[in-house]
């Protein structure tokens, strides 16, 4: 993990009141929250986090013991301590058995999605940096990449990562959250909306330009037509899945 995980903690932070163990705590959480440290991953051995936090092994060692009460961190023997995926528990899990047991879960979940990425293309248009653009345009090229060439679960898995992408450049910790822990419905998600969409030319043509058209106008920062388009796309894949699947009354 880089350096750039957490933000040394600072002089000035010492002032206000809190122990040390406090903020420390803080950063960590914060971390977590924000997606920095996604679910499943593991946090950098305590004699690194010295290094990255700048503090000493005591208070990191409480602020961990705290985070692990509140189950945000899970302990493994010889492996350390990794982020729980608590929203994967939670919320994820049971939706992917609804998800099997009844179909119509499946287009709830598209009328979901439609609210918040178009929330987040809102922001990404706003928000996002030089860097950020260049990497959508990465993803962009590597979902082109996978409906054209790769196998069904290759597009499934670049499309997630690409509206992820987009969700990461708007710098919403809130949407970043949900969504990160919703990485695996959303991945379901785009299973099977990418089905749909290789089995017909045209609906990959107009999946296309949605793509490319979204990415265009975020770089643009265009944020009210970036909202737009994100909402459209996400109504397109609906119409698609329902004439699939017939919408319950």
């Amino acid at each position: 993990m880089s350096a750039q995980l957490f933000t040394p903690i600072q002089r000035n932070d010492r002032q206000r009141g809190a122990t040390l163990a406090m903020l420390v705590y803080d950063e960590i959480k914060n971390a977590i929250v924000s997606g920095r440290i996604k679910p499943g991953e593991w946090l950098p051995v305590q004699r690194n986090m010295e290094a990255l936090l700048q503090v000493s092994r005591p208070p990191i060692r409480e602020a961990l013991t705290k985070l692990q009460g509140e189950g945000l961190l899970t302990a493994e023997m010889g492996r350390g301590l990794k982020v729980a995926d608590v929203f994967e528990e939670a919320i994820a899990s049971p939706l992917s058995q609804l998800m099997v047991s009844n179909p119509q879960v499946r287009l709830d979940i598209l009328e979901f999605r439609r609210l918040l990425e178009g929330a987040a293309a809102f922001y990404a248009a706003q928000r996002s940096t030089s860097k950020e653009h260049k990497r959508l345009r990465e993803l962009y090229q590597r979902l082109k990449w996978a409906y054209t060439e790769g196998t069904l679960l290759d597009a499934a898995k670049a499309d997630a990562r690409y509206h992820l992408g987009i969700i990461e450049a708007a710098h919403n910790q809130a949407i970043l959250s949900v969504m990160s822990g919703f990485y695996t419905i959303l991945q379901d998600s785009v299973l099977d909306a990418a089905d749909t969409i290789r089995r017909d030319k045209q609906n990959w043509d107009e999946t296309d330009r949605h793509h490319r058209q979204l990415l265009e106008t975020i770089i643009s920062g265009d944020a009210e037509q970036a909202q737009r388009l994100a909402c459209e796309h996400l109504t397109f894949l609906y119409s698609r899945l329902s004439i699939a699947q017939p919408v319950l009354p």
